[in-house]
């Protein structure tokens, strides 16, 4: 999928949970209909959780809408495991993640938002956005990646609201990024090689 806008909600109803949606479509089509991928990262619990999803079942029905519910925790109780079960059958997705998915967008996101802040900057947003494509920071990343993916859930016909955390695209943690450095003193390059995860 290729995305061609990123639109603010501006439904009262839904934008408090849906602060903004994607326009995509498909990368190899010309004149194929644009979808809407509403981007809902919920974090409650208990009744607010419950109502939450109440909302998202109603947002993921609108036409050529579907709604991706990020939420990194188990989704508990009987109503709202009802209301994520039925946003999932209705093509809507739930993708579990890590804090570590994030971490490199909201990062850059606080990088283009200081630029022009400082006087002694060397670098401008095109050519922060260069390194970004080059290095597909965003491209690469698993959640973002998972958010544009086309949901492949299927639901048994003996499923039970227990097992609904099964039905979760769940993203496996990023490792350590590998960092050199330079010694001034003696020219060498250090490189940090450990692989464990954050």
């Amino acid at each position: 999928m290729k995305i061609f806008a990123v639109i603010d909600e501006q439904d009262k109803a839904y934008k408090d949970i849906v602060p903004f949606k994607v326009k995509v479509r498909k990368s190899d089509s010309q004149k194929g209909h644009y979808a809407f991928i509403g981007i809902a990262v919920v974090q409650k619990k208990l009744n607010a959780l419950t109502s939450a999803l109440e909302k998202l079942v109603k947002f993921n029905e609108l036409n050529q809408t579907r709604v991706c519910l990020i939420r990194s925790e188990d989704i508990s109780g009987h109503k709202a495991r009802g209301y994520a079960l039925e946003i999932i059958q209705k093509g809507g997705e739930w993708v579990q993640f890590h804090t570590d998915h994030i971490v490199p967008v909201l990062a850059l996101q606080s990088f283009v938002d200081k630029l022009g802040q400082d006087d002694q900057e060397t670098l401008n947003e095109p050519q922060i956005w260069e390194y970004v494509n080059q290095e597909r920071i965003l491209i690469d990343n698993p959640l973002i990646q998972e958010i544009l993916s086309k949901p492949e859930t299927k639901v048994s016909k003996d499923f039970k609201l227990s097992d609904l955390a099964n039905l979760a695209s769940k993203l496996e943690r990023i490792p350590k990024p590998t960092f050199t450095t330079i010694d001034v003193n003696t020219s060498s390059v250090v490189t940090d090689l450990k692989d464990d995860v954050i």
